[in-house]
């Protein structure tokens, strides 16, 4: 299971977009303290999609340990069907969110949450309910967050959410449907 996130900071004249926490040159610019500015998210789409994942990294309060990183200028393709998802192996299911208040492409510290029915990942016999890792976005700019259904253990049928959460205050939430067919799990 990959957790699917979008690359954070943008390096200027390149238009390339790298993990903040792994960029040589640093994040463009540092945001001001939370109490000096104020961010909200919009939500723009919601629903399944097909991602190419092209990075992990480590996410420990993650089921498998890990999140994968979505291509740097990747804009999701979102399936018909909204928000009640057709769960399989291979599917992915998210939110293009745009973070506002700081300036344009400025790196805000933001998490990631999803909620889901109990699963447990056979390898660790650890059963969870939420999933949880940093992702952080740039500013006024369309950015990706979501799940990808990656081995038959995650295909749980019932209610789902995904929050962007700025430390503990809750700035975008979408709920989904996921439904699974028996043939889905084979």
């Amino acid at each position: 299971m990959h957790r699917a996130r979008s690359s954070a900071a943008l390096l200027l004249g390149v238009c390339a977009f790298l993990p903040a926490t792994a960029t040589a040159a640093g994040p463009v610019a540092a945001a001001p303290p939370p109490e000096e500015q104020t961010v909200t998210a919009e939500i723009l789409a919601a629903g399944a999609v097909v991602a190419e994942h092209v990075a992990t990294e480590p996410a420990l309060a993650t089921s498998t340990g890990a999140v994968s990183e979505v291509p740097l200028l990747w804009t999701p393709d979102f399936l018909p069907g909204g928000t009640e998802i057709r769960a399989h192996v291979g599917l992915s299911m998210g939110i293009e969110v745009v973070v506002k208040g700081p300036s344009f492409l400025t790196v805000v510290d933001l998490r990631t949450r999803v909620t889901h029915p109990p699963m447990t990942n056979p390898k660790t016999g650890l059963t969870s309910d939420r999933e949880e890792w940093d992702s952080p976005m740039n500013a006024n700019f369309p950015r990706y967050a979501g799940w990808s259904f990656d081995n038959p253990w995650e295909l749980v049928p019932g209610n789902w959410k995904i929050e962007i959460l700025q430390g503990q205050r809750v700035l975008a939430t979408q709920e989904f449907v996921v439904v699974v067919d028996a043939e889905s799990t084979r």
